[in-house]
This record gives structure tokens, C-alpha cells and sequence, in this order.
């Protein structure tokens, strides 16, 4: 028996606030929402020129909390970008992690909320300090 078409699909993976935006996939998302995005997704922070994409999200192996975790986001700007790169393993000292988890770009702070394989979650916030 074939599993139905619904069965087999997932949405997009989306905050509760988040919203799909066009056919092409871009979601929009506020500052402060926690967004999870798969490899290759794109997002637009809404009421900005701010386009993210997930390039890369590496979790650590199961069961490893000394393994390293990584992402790479791109953020855009017009027509400038910057590549973001997180690296870190989870038993990190929690004041470096907090540092680790942010990068700044365009005026804004982007944090990795979560790293798993093939995913990130990440919250923006302004100021980029």
C-alpha cells in the first residue's frame, strides 16, 4: 500500500508567527521570533531588506556532547552578503557559548537558538553586538 501524498509531506518548518510568503518558499519572520530553517530554505525579516539562507547545519553525532555542531548562514543585504559560520560543541563553558551562538551582520544579531543535523533555529535581534 503506498502512503498518501499527506501522509509523506511535511509543511515548512515555521514558528508559530512565522509565514510562508511566496511559491518560492521565502518565509517572513519578525525580530525576536525563533525560526527554524532546513538547509536551503530561504527567509526574509519582515519590514527589512534582510534575506537569510541556510547553506550548511551540521548536529554532532548521537549521543556525543563533545562533538562539533556547525551552520553556515548567508545573509543578504541588497546586493551585499555575508557568510555567518557557527562552530561550537555543546559542553562549552555557557558564557562562551552565549558568544559563539552570535554573530552580527547588517546592524542586526543573528543567534543560533539550535543546531541539528540539516536544520537551524535562529532568532534576530537588533543592534549586532
Amino acid at each position: 500500500m503506498e502512503p498518501s501524498a499527506s501522509a509523506t509531506s511535511r509543511p515548512q518548518l515555521l514558528t508559530p508567527t512565522a509565514t510562508a510568503t511566496s511559491a518560492a518558499g521565502t518565509i517572513s519572520f519578525q525580530l525576536y521570533d525563533e525560526l527554524e530553517l532546513a538547509v536551503g530554505q530561504a527567509a526574509r525579516l519582515a519590514g527589512t531588506g534582510i534575506e537569510l539562507s541556510l547553506l550548511e547545519a551540521h548536529g554532532p553525532a548521537q549521543g556525543c556532547f563533545d562533538c562539533p555542531i556547525g551552520a553556515t548562514l548567508r545573509v543578504r543585504s541588497g546586493a551585499e552578503s555575508q557568510e555567518l559560520s557557527y562552530s561550537f560543541s555543546a559542553n562549552a563553558l555557557p558564557e562562551v557559548l552565549a558568544k559563539l551562538r552570535r554573530k552580527a551582520a547588517f546592524g542586526f544579531a543573528f543567534i543560533a537558538v539550535r543546531i541539528v543535523e540539516g536544520s537551524l533555529t535562529i532568532r534576530v535581534e537588533p543592534g549586532g553586538t
